[in-house]
């Protein structure tokens, strides 16, 4: 999924994909454009890759009269928890990314396969 940020050089793209039934990773890419006024431009990038999984959290119950409070355990809920957050530092990654763009540059369009 796309998304054009409201100043037109900033493009956001987010893949979600589970690995496992329990697990669900975020991949979100930032990328700008910085003219250099002279018919060229930079890219710059930046990706973050986000874990969670399904974990099962305590629930409890809180009962008070007056100064006394009682908490007692009243189960389990299984939720969607961050486990992982981190900037991709791959460089290979960064390299097909920058492969890709230069691809469209030169070809004025999506390379062959739309990838």
């Amino acid at each position: 999924m796309l998304d054009r940020s409201a100043d037109s050089v900033t493009l956001t793209g987010v893949k979600e994909f589970q690995p496992d039934d329990d697990t669900n990773v975020e991949l979100r890419m930032q990328t700008s454009c910085a003219d250099n006024g002279d018919g060229t431009s930079t890219v710059f990038a930046t990706a973050i890759r986000e874990v969670a999984k399904v974990q099962n959290v305590k629930q409890s119950v809180t009962a008070g009269i007056s100064i006394a409070t009682v908490t007692l355990p009243a189960g389990s809920e299984r939720v969607m928890q961050v486990i992982n957050r981190e900037t991709v530092q791959d460089t290979k990654f960064y390299r097909r990314f920058y492969r890709l763009v230069r691809a469209y540059v030169v070809r004025g369009a999506a390379p062959a396969g739309g990838r």
